[in-house]
C-alpha cells in the first residue's frame, strides 16, 4: 500500500494500492482534548516510532481503530475506540495522548466534530461517536462481511437472514449495529461495528455473505 501525506491538521494520508487500482481513501488521526491521557485497553501492537509512522502502522493494519501515543515515541495500536463502550475510560498518564482514527471522512466533517461541545467536554471527537438511536429496520443488503474479530458480539446459527436480523434486535438491541449472514452454513454474526467505522480493508466483498446495517437516527 502506498501512503501519501496530504496535510497535518491531525494526520491525514491518501492511500492507494501499490498498483494504483484501488479507490483512494483518507485516513485521519487526531488527539482528543484531554492531554496526558490514554485509553486503558490492551494494545494489539506496540512499537517505538514517530507519531506519523504510528498512524501509518494503524492505517495498514485492518484491526486498528485508534491509537495511544507517548512522547517517548511509544506507539500503541488499539482494536477499539473510546466511545465504542460506555465502560471505557481515558486514564491520566503524563506524556500520553489518545487519538481517534477515522477513514474516508472529509476535513469539513471532521472539523465539525472537533469543534463540537461533545468533543471539548467529553472527548467524543470522532464521527464514530455520533449519538443516535438504533432502529429495528435495516439498510439494504450489501454483499460481503467485516473481517474484524473485535467487531463480533456473537456468532450463532439461524435458519434465515431475517432470523439473524431479529436475533440481533431481540438480544442486543442497544449494541448490535449490523449483522453478517452466511446462508451456506446458516451462520449469523452479530456486530458492534458498521463497515464505515472500521478500516475499509477489513470489509471483504463476497456474494456468499449478506451484510446488513441497522438504521440509526
Amino acid at each position: 500500500m502506498k501512503i501519501l501525506f496530504l496535510f497535518t491538521a491531525g494526520l491525514m494520508f491518501l492511500c492507494t494500492s501499490t498498483d494504483g487500482s484501488a479507490s483512494m481513501r483518507y485516513v485521519n488521526a487526531r488527539a482528543v482534548p484531554s492531554t496526558d491521557h490514554y485509553l486503558d485497553v490492551v494494545p494489539i501492537e506496540e512499537a517505538l516510532t514517530s507519531s506519523v509512522m504510528c498512524v501509518k502502522l494503524c492505517a495498514t493494519d485492518v484491526r486498528c481503530l485508534s491509537i495511544n501515543y507517548h512522547k517517548n515515541k511509544t506507539c500503541q495500536l488499539l482494536d477499539t475506540f473510546y466511545c465504542k463502550d460506555d465502560t471505557y475510560v481515558l486514564k491520566p498518564k503524563s506524556g500520553f495522548k489518545y487519538m481517534d482514527v477515522d477513514f474516508n471522512r472529509s476535513p469539513d466533517e471532521l472539523n465539525q466534530y472537533q469543534n463540537s461541545v461533545d468533543c471539548v467536554s467529553r472527548n467524543r471527537c470522532s464521527p464514530k461517536c455520533t449519538d443516535c438511536s438504533l432502529r429495528s429496520g435495516y439498510h439494504n443488503r450489501i454483499d460481503g462481511y467485516i473481517d474484524q474479530t473485535a467487531a463480533i458480539i456473537e456468532v450463532t446459527t439461524r435458519a434465515t437472514s431475517s432470523g439473524c436480523r431479529n436475533y440481533c434486535i431481540s438480544n442486543y438491541y442497544s449494541v448490535c449495529r449490523a449483522i453478517v449472514y452466511y446462508a451456506a452454513i446458516q451462520r449469523c454474526t452479530v456486530l458492534s461495528l458498521t463497515r464505515d467505522m472500521a478500516n475499509p480493508d477489513s470489509f471483504k466483498q463476497s456474494v456468499d455473505f449478506e451484510y446488513r446495517q441497522r438504521w440509526c437516527t
